[in-house]
């Protein structure tokens, strides 16, 4: 198993207050642990053959090129990361991020980094199949990012979970705990394991008021308004 920088993190004194609750991981639980990650590893296989067997099929009928393909899955599990044994519903990265992987007809490559939901894949869908939805999407058809053209794309997205809301950008991840329970602002472009809470700090004011300001736009929006492409500066030094 991978142990990445912010596993059994040592230091939390920066973290919201039922972060900093966390007593450090013991050596069972890290065991435990790095089990459930071997096994969840070993499911996968399964999963390859399955996406195989459907490539296959769809090559055997002629179809591969005239079909769109698309993975994603749940969000993920924090396995040790900032103190958290097996748990999801919260709003760092490595529990709220899910993959998004997806093979146009003909198989044309690019890789983007934009910041995207699940429900802008239902709005990509129902363009795609020349449809008309039958309510209002919340979601922006990200059709144009598979030719990746990232122009005009949104700046922010929503993120939530039980205890906080929040907004992810290509450089920020800001978080909102409810309760006045803290405010978490992460510089990703420098700290992508989400160690250093940047939150309240002189140089990251504008930047966080901007982040705050988008977060309380986007909670409850609805149709149109649900798409933010307002400029963030970017981290201070960058």
């Amino acid at each position: 198993m991978p142990i990445g920088e912010s596993f059994n993190e040592a230091d939390m004194s920066d973290k919201p207050k039922p972060m900093q609750k966390l007593p450090l991981l013991t050596e069972d639980q890290i065991a435990e642990i790095q089990t459930h990650w071997r096994r969840r590893q070993e499911t996968l296989q399964s999963l390859d053959r399955g996406i195989a067997a459907i490539v296959n099929a769809l090559t055997r009928n002629s179809q591969i090129d005239n079909t769109h393909i698309l993975f994603t899955s749940d969000n993920g599990y924090l396995q040790g990361e900032h103190r958290a044994d097996d748990r999801k519903n919260l709003c760092y990265d490595e529990a709220a991020k899910v993959p998004l992987f997806w093979r146009q007809p003909g198989g044309s490559e690019n890789f983007v980094m934009a910041p995207v939901l699940n429900m802008d894949v239902t709005a990509a869908i129902v363009e795609l199949a020349g449809a008309t939805a039958g309510y209002p999407l919340d979601g922006r058809s990200l059709v144009p990012l598979l030719s990746g053209d990232v122009d005009d794309w949104n700046t922010a997205v929503l993120t939530q979970c039980t205890a906080a809301s929040g907004v992810v950008t290509r450089h920020y991840r800001y978080v909102e705990w409810f309760n006045n329970q803290g405010i978490e602002l992460y510089d990703t472009i420098r700290d992508r394991a989400q160690m250093q809470n940047v939150a309240g700090k002189p140089e990251y004011a504008q930047i966080q008021a901007s982040l705050a300001n988008a977060l309380h736009a986007l909670q409850g929006c609805a149709g149109p308004t649900c798409s933010w492409t307002g400029k963030f500066k970017p981290p201070p030094g960058a």
